[in-house]
């Protein structure tokens, strides 16, 4: 990783990432590029000069080092660019985490656990961690841990979706729900996982069990990409489904627990599964994770020794207008 000196001619530095130059090594056709985006990951617009003269307002940026082009995928294209045709736009829309509706961020687990923006989502992976912190908080909805494991999975009380909630954040031109026809609203998304370590499963509920979701790719860092998109209709709207609308109370008000603040997209929900190698063998555990041996503030009085632990990310990215949330994961198992 090195910075390219961008302080007089104008640059173009462009590589194929691992999986192309693997497709075309392949030599069948399969290689071709069909789409691009450009990003701003190493501009920081706070050097924009207002009181300089004319073209020298932006001179600092422009001659900035820019970033070498990265044959990783992963470590590039944080802040993709948009283009959106519609110049009489306000705002911009966001995705917030809803721990209203979903599972929330925990520093800890326990009766008397509290959320924390600091904290992560917690996944049990195996029947034995989930046993033991079922049996610590008896029936309550636990919300900041999710039941991962085969067994537990498919329990929407004991493995709530994750929720996320899209729209404008701020009340400055009301409530009411993004058109259909916006271009802003998002109908379409990207989920990354480690592969090694979770799946995507259907959202589900009380009488809808969970599907385990096949990836749409997987890259040479078992990094798995899953696309889902909303495919219309009403009947593939609802606390069940991906996809749900968010409506306002009867006042015309946003509800108390919708995650944004101003006009409503969607509602987009998935679950989350232990990947087999994480909830049958402590390979990974020991090899990427460390430990927590008191449990004392854990609430799960079934375990004598303590957790195996993995933290990780759940990337989730909008296909529309690329706006992107991070939510981290930690993974727990028994020993």
């Amino acid at each position: 990783m090195s910075f390219l000196d961008n302080s007089g001619d104008i640059i173009l530095d462009a590589v194929l990432t691992d999986t192309g130059r693997r497709q075309l090594a392949r030599g069948d056709g399969s290689f071709r590029i069909v789409k691009f985006a450009f990003g701003d990951d190493e501009v920081n617009y706070e050097l924009y000069a207002t009181g300089a003269a004319g073209a020298n307002r932006d001179l600092d940026i422009l001659q900035s080092p820019v970033f070498e082009a990265f044959t990783n995928n992963t470590s590039t294209m944080k802040s993709k660019l948009l283009t959106i045709a519609n110049n009489n736009l306000l705002y911009l829309p966001v995705k917030k985490l809803n721990q209203n509706l979903g599972p929330q961020l925990m520093l800890t687990i326990g009766n008397s656990h509290a959320a924390s923006s600091n904290g992560a989502i917690l996944l049990s992976v195996d029947k034995t961690t989930s046993d033991a912190f079922d049996a610590g908080v008896g029936n309550d909805k636990l919300q900041g841990l999710l039941f991962g494991d085969g067994t537990f999975f498919s329990n929407p009380r004991k493995n709530e979706p994750l929720t996320l909630d899209q729209g404008l954040d701020n009340n400055a031109t009301g409530v009411q729900p993004l058109g259909l026809g916006s271009e802003l609203r998002e109908s379409q998304y990207i989920i990354e996982v480690d592969n090694r370590l979770m799946n995507l499963c259907s959202p589900g509920n009380v009488n809808n069990s969970r599907a385990v979701l096949s990836p749409s790719f997987i890259d040479d860092d078992n990094i798995a990409s899953y696309f889902v998109s909303f495919q219309g209709g009403a009947e593939n709207l609802g606390p069940d489904k991906y996809f749900e609308t968010i409506e306002t109370d009867n006042d015309g008000n946003k509800k108390a627990d919708t995650a944004v603040n101003g006009r409503p997209g969607y509602r987009f929900r998935f679950g989350l599964k232990a990947a087999q190698d994480a909830e049958t063998t402590d390979y990974l555990f020991t090899t990427f994770g460390s430990t927590i041996t008191s449990t004392t503030a854990l609430g799960a009085s079934g375990l004598s020794t303590g957790l195996r632990f993995i933290d990780t990310t759940v990337r989730i990215t909008g296909f529309t207008t690329g706006y992107r949330v991070d939510i981290p994961v930690r993974l727990l198992k028994a020993f």
